[in-house]
């Protein structure tokens, strides 16, 4: 993924430094940051805690962090669909992977305990991942189309959870 990163960054003529770590413990100093962001990868771990700790204490105060996420907290519509999208026959056979990672959805309750603890302040919303419309409509379109079939419930639950937040200042 870094290597692609790379490849996408350079191609666009933007130089960036790309590295690889451990989140429970990066090397970088204490509010090093304006912004963290953790997309993705909480849903790898064991456990959030040192992960969200690492975050705040290399983000400044004041500093802005973004969170996003996949939950276990389902849409009805999203739970609607999966059952009707198992129905229909697969173009593609299904990949099998070897479980490298605990690669499960997280709880958006333990999410907001484990942030709750650092006292940072945040803001939660939700949206309903679509896959089947998600390849066929473009970005702008599938977006617009998701965020309205999630409206009902984007204060309460969805398949995506995206996380805005501050460090309060010092």
């Amino acid at each position: 993924m870094l290597e692609l990163a790379r490849q996408k960054l350079t191609a666009a003529g933007v130089e960036a430094t790309f590295e690889t770590g451990d989140v429970r413990a990066l090397r970088f100093g204490d509010a090093e940051f304006d912004c963290v962001t953790i997309q993705g990868l909480l849903h790898h771990l064991e456990e959030l805690d040192s992960c969200l700790a690492e975050m705040v204490r290399v983000l400044r105060p004041g500093g802005f962090f973004y969170i996003s996420e996949p939950t276990r907290d389902e849409t009805p519509l999203r739970r609607l669909l999966r059952v009707a999208w198992s129905k229909r026959p697969r173009r593609r056979p299904a990949v099998e992977h070897g479980t490298e990672t605990v690669e499960e959805p997280i709880s958006v309750a333990e999410l907001r305990s484990a942030l709750d603890a650092l006292s940072v302040e945040y803001e939660v919303e939700f949206l309903t991942h679509l896959p089947p419309l998600r390849r066929r409509l473009p970005d702008g379109m599938y977006l617009a189309v998701s965020r309205a079939l999630t409206r009902p419930w984007r204060e309460r639950r969805g398949d995506l959870v995206f996380v805005f937040g501050t460090k309060p200042a010092a």
